[in-house]
C-alpha cells in the first residue's frame, strides 16, 4: 500500500459542495435552458459544470423524419465556439461527442446530443453553438452562462493507493467540514490504458465495492455501505449517496462519512466490479440451467420465467466456485431471435441489498425459447486497504 498526505493548499479551486460532489469555484453554466425554435423544430440546450470541465447537453425536436428503425446515429458536424471566437469543441480525452435520432411519432423523431467538454475560461459570457444541414436543420444559438457560485469545504490532495490483481484503488482528495467528510476514490486497472488510445477499453471498472451509480436506479445497484476505522478505534459507516464523475479511463467515485475527530482512518473495499470487453457469446434456452466458463469464470446460468403470467425473463448467475477471486456477475447484453441487435427495450439489472443482482427483460408474448448473453461483469475480490490522512484545510 501507498501512503502519503499532499499539500495542504487546496487542490487548485476545487470544493466539495454536498449533495453534488467536487467542483470548481469558478465553474460555469447556464442557470436556465437555451430554447429556440424555428421552421417548426425546437432545440433546447444546457451547460452542466462536472468535476473536469462541463457537459453540454441538446436535444432537437420535430424533426420531420422516418426512421424504420426507431433509432439512427447522428454524424452530422457541431460547431461550439466561446463568445471570444475560441473552437472548444474538442472532447475531453476519451470522451467522444455523441447524438442519435430517435422516433418520437409516425414520421417524427428527436435528436439527443451529449458532449464533455474542458472547462469554460472565465471570460466567457456564452457558448455558440452551430448545427449546418442535415435533418437536425440549421442552427446558430448562443447560450449564455455565467458563474454558478459553488462553495464549500475545500479540497486537499492526498496521495494514498493499494493495488490488488492489477486493479489501483486510489484516494486522491479529502474534504472535511463540521458536517461530512468527504473522500474522492479512483479505481482503475494498473497500468491504465493510455487516454489517447481511440480503441474501446479492453475493460474497465464499473464501480468499487460494488458501487454502480451516484443514485439507486434501473440497472444501477447500490452497494453495501462502506466503513472507516479512525485512529481512535471508531468506525465510521459510509452514510448518504456517493458521487460518480466521469473520468478517461478510470472510474472516480466521492464517498462520504459523518464529521470526523481523527487525524487517520482506515479504509478498506473489498471488491471491484469491472466490465470485460469481449466478443464472446453465450446462448442459453429459456427456461433452462446451463454451467459456463465466460472470461475465465465458470459459472451456472438459469433461465427462468416470472410474473403473474410468466411475461418477464429472468437471468441468475452464480459462481461455482465461490472463493475465487474473480466470479462472474451478470452479462448486460441480452439479444433474443429477432431482436434489436443492440439490446433489448426493456432490460433491467436488478439487486436488493445484500442479494446478487440478476437480469430480467419484458416477454409479454412468452415466446421466447432462448437468448443470447454478451458484456460480461465481473466481481473481483480484494480487500484494497487504504490509510487516509485525514489533513485539515
Amino acid at each position: 500500500m501507498k501512503t502519503g498526505a499532499g499539500s495542504s493548499a487546496p487542490t487548485h479551486d476545487l470544493v466539495f459542495v454536498p449533495n453534488t460532489g467536487f467542483r470548481s469555484v469558478h465553474a460555469l453554466g447556464t442557470r436556465a435552458n437555451a430554447v429556440v425554435v424555428q421552421d417548426g423544430r425546437r432545440l433546447t440546450a444546457a451547460i452542466t459544470p462536472d468535476r473536469d470541465g462541463i457537459r453540454l447537453h441538446f436535444t432537437v425536436t420535430g424533426i420531420p423524419m422516418a426512421l424504420e428503425t426507431g433509432w439512427q446515429r447522428f454524424e452530422d458536424p457541431v460547431g461550439i465556439h466561446d463568445d471570444h471566437g475560441r473552437d472548444i469543441s474538442t472532447p475531453r480525452p476519451r470522451w467522444q461527442a455523441g447524438g442519435s435520432f430517435q422516433r418520437a411519432s409516425e414520421g417524427s423523431a428527436t435528436l439527443n446530443y451529449t458532449t464533455l467538454l474542458h472547462p469554460l475560461a472565465r471570460d466567457v459570457q456564452a457558448v455558440e453553438l452551430e448545427l449546418k444541414g442535415g435533418p437536425a436543420g440549421n442552427w446558430k444559438v448562443r447560450i449564455p452562462v455565467e458563474p454558478e457560485g459553488f462553495t464549500g469545504a475545500p479540497a486537499v490532495p492526498i496521495d494514498v493507493s493499494d493495488t490488488k490483481h492489477g486493479i489501483t484503488i486510489a484516494a486522491r482528495t479529502v474534504a472535511r467540514s463540521d458536517a461530512d467528510t468527504a473522500i474522492e476514490l479512483e479505481a482503475y486497472f494498473d497500468p491504465p490504458e493510455p487516454v489517447d488510445d481511440p480503441r474501446p477499453a479492453r475493460r474497465w471498472v464499473r464501480g468499487i465495492g460494488c458501487s454502480m451509480g451516484a443514485a439507486p436506479m434501473s440497472g444501477y445497484p447500490m452497494r453495501e455501505r462502506l466503513a472507516l476505522r479512525d485512529d481512535t478505534g471508531h468506525e465510521h459507516t459510509e452514510q448518504g449517496q456517493s458521487f460518480v464523475d466521469p473520468l478517461a479511463r478510470k472510474h472516480r467515485e466521492v464517498v462520504m462519512f459523518p464529521a470526523l475527530d481523527a487525524t487517520s482512518a482506515v479504509l478498506e473495499i473489498q471488491d471491484v466490479w469491472i466490465g470485460e470487453n469481449t466478443d464472446q457469446t453465450v446462448t442459453v434456452p429459456v427456461p433452462g440451467e446451463s454451467d459456463l466458463r465466460v472470461v475465465g469464470c465458470e459459472a451456472r446460468i438459469v433461465v427462468s420465467r416470472a410474473g403473474e403470467r410468466a411475461d418477464t425473463i429472468r437471468i441468475d448467475v452464480t459462481p461455482l466456485d465461490a472463493d475465487a477471486d474473480r466470479q462472474l456477475l451478470y452479462l448486460d447484453g441480452l439479444i433474443v431471435p429477432g431482436g434489436d441487435p443492440r439490446g433489448t427495450i426493456g432490460m433491467s439489472i436488478v439487486q436488493c441489498t445484500g442479494q446478487p443482482p440478476y437480469v430480467q427483460l419484458p416477454d409479454p408474448t412468452a415466446k421466447v425459447h432462448e437468448v443470447t448473453l454478451h458484456g460480461p461483469v465481473v466481481r473481483v475480490r480484494g480487500p484494497w486497504t487504504l490509510e487516509i490522512p485525514l489533513v485539515l484545510n
